[in-house]
């Protein structure tokens, strides 16, 4: 009896080693947010596919600048971790310093090509989640009506417009007595995306983005209104 017991016993333990080893070259395989890269330079991205944008507000009463944006990088890399990006590109950077100080960070994430494995699931964050291949156009509908606002893609970066159609300039304010900047500028946001749709646009690129901090705060973007790529 003891002569199968050692074998049995040696089998157990190399199952359960194989399955721990495994186990690891899964976990590795996972996106981890230290590893998302945050950049500003567009050549970093370039060949990526969009993934979705993301945004992050760090505040704190009289917050150290630069502690802020480390934080809110920080949130950045969560955002795009989840999303299975490999970089995030800033395109937008605003600090307020009032009492209550706060930076915003609005980027866009980017990845490797898509593949049957991946999947090409929407991400969370502001606008679409729908990837674009570098100059292919937005990869929505053709045809966008204004119940589809929510499916018009709102960019920073001018490579996502390469080659799409001008449908018309935009813009949009939002304003509110002491209004959060990360929530008047989401409103704002939304506004384009309605006026947008009504245009029958896909994506609308910001190509001025004002923050006015007074009594009533008002945030103020300025875009341009682009048809999607005919497929």
């Amino acid at each position: 009896m003891r002569g199968f017991a050692l074998p049995r016993l040696s089998s157990l333990l190399f199952i359960a080693t194989a399955t721990l080893s495994f186990g690891v070259a899964t976990a590795s395989a996972e996106t981890s947010p230290d590893k998302v890269i945050v950049t500003r330079n567009k050549d970093d991205v370039k060949g990526l596919v969009r993934l979705g944008d993301v945004n992050a507000t760090a505040r704190k009463f009289f917050g150290d600048p630069s502690a802020l944006r480390a934080k809110a990088t920080v949130d950045i890399q969560e955002q795009g971790a989840k999303l299975g990006a490999s970089f995030v590109l800033i395109t937008a950077d605003d600090f307020q310093a009032t009492p209550i100080n706060n930076v915003s960070l609005i980027g866009t994430a980017y990845g490797a090509a898509v593949s049957e494995s991946a999947g090409g699931g929407s991400g969370s964050g502001t606008g679409s989640g729908a990837a674009i291949a570098p100059g292919t156009g937005p990869a929505a509908a053709t045809v966008i009506t204004a119940k589809d606002f929510d499916k018009v893609i709102v960019t920073r970066n001018p490579d996502d417009v390469k080659g799409l159609t001008r449908a018309g300039d935009l813009s949009a304010t939002a304003r509110k007595f002491f209004g959060d900047p990360t929530a008047l500028r989401a409103t704002a946001t939304l506004d384009l995306q309605k006026q947008a749709a009504k245009l029958g646009a896909a994506l609308v690129l910001i190509t001025a983005d004002n923050f006015a901090a007074t009594p009533i705060n008002n945030v103020n973007l300025i875009g341009t209104a682009y048809m999607a790529a005919v497929k």
